[in-house]
């Protein structure tokens, strides 16, 4: 259905199939075992090598000050003038006004370096895998803690910093509960990450079955 939709909201987009194994390529990340075991899983029987990216937790931070500055940019003068937002919300949008110029010229510098070394990375391969969040999602409960929240993107914002398109499969840990496959592609080519994703997805259940 993604494929689909990308062909009607991006008329220059032409879908691809892939019929063999992509080639793929692990960024090593600091998550939950149970997680990265349900990831590993999912491409154990491909050949892969694994790959670092030093900025991967600066990026994640110059994503949160980009961000924080441009939505106090939209938002800052009607969170000022009105009470009617959200509390918890409000709160975050005048705080993201103590973001200053020069952390946003800083974390743009990131940006061009993460983005640089990100587009080395895919340079020989179809895509880089890891997982979505580090850990298994929260409860109902621990999510009204929105400060607790945040960090669960850590995995996540790099990609929306440097603009590469990525997408997230839904898969199970061992336990039975939630995680995701996160499968992030060189910019602009949303033809060949929707494609191997649906490679992927058509693995996925005959993986999860072996599970005892």
């Amino acid at each position: 259905m993604i494929t689909q939709a990308m062909g009607v909201i991006a008329p220059a987009f032409q879908a691809v199939s892939q019929t063999n194994a992509p080639r793929i390529r692990r960024l090593m990340v600091d998550a939950r075992d149970e997680v990265l075991t349900a990831c590993d899983d999912c491409f154990s029987d491909i050949e892969h090598d694994t790959t670092t990216l030093p900025l991967f937790d600066a990026a994640y931070d110059a994503a949160l000050t980009i961000i924080n500055a441009e939505h106090f940019a939209a938002f800052g003068a009607l969170a000022a003038e009105t009470d009617a937002i959200d509390g918890a919300v409000r709160a975050r949008i005048l705080d993201a006004g103590r973001v200053t110029a020069e952390e946003v010229a800083r974390a743009e510098t990131v940006r061009r370096a993460f983005t640089a070394d990100l587009d080395a990375v895919l340079e020989d391969v179809d895509v880089l895998i890891l997982p979505t969040l580090p850990a298994v999602p929260p409860t109902l409960e621990e999510a009204r803690n929105m400060q607790a929240v945040v960090p669960l993107t850590r995995f996540v914002r790099p990609f929306n910093l440097s603009g590469h398109p990525a997408i997230t499969l839904p898969i199970l840990t061992a336990g039975g509960l939630p995680a995701g496959l996160q499968i992030v592609a060189a910019r602009g080519n949303d033809a060949q990450l929707c494609a191997v994703a649906e490679w992927f997805a058509a693995q996925l259940h005959q993986i999860q079955e072996k599970r005892p």
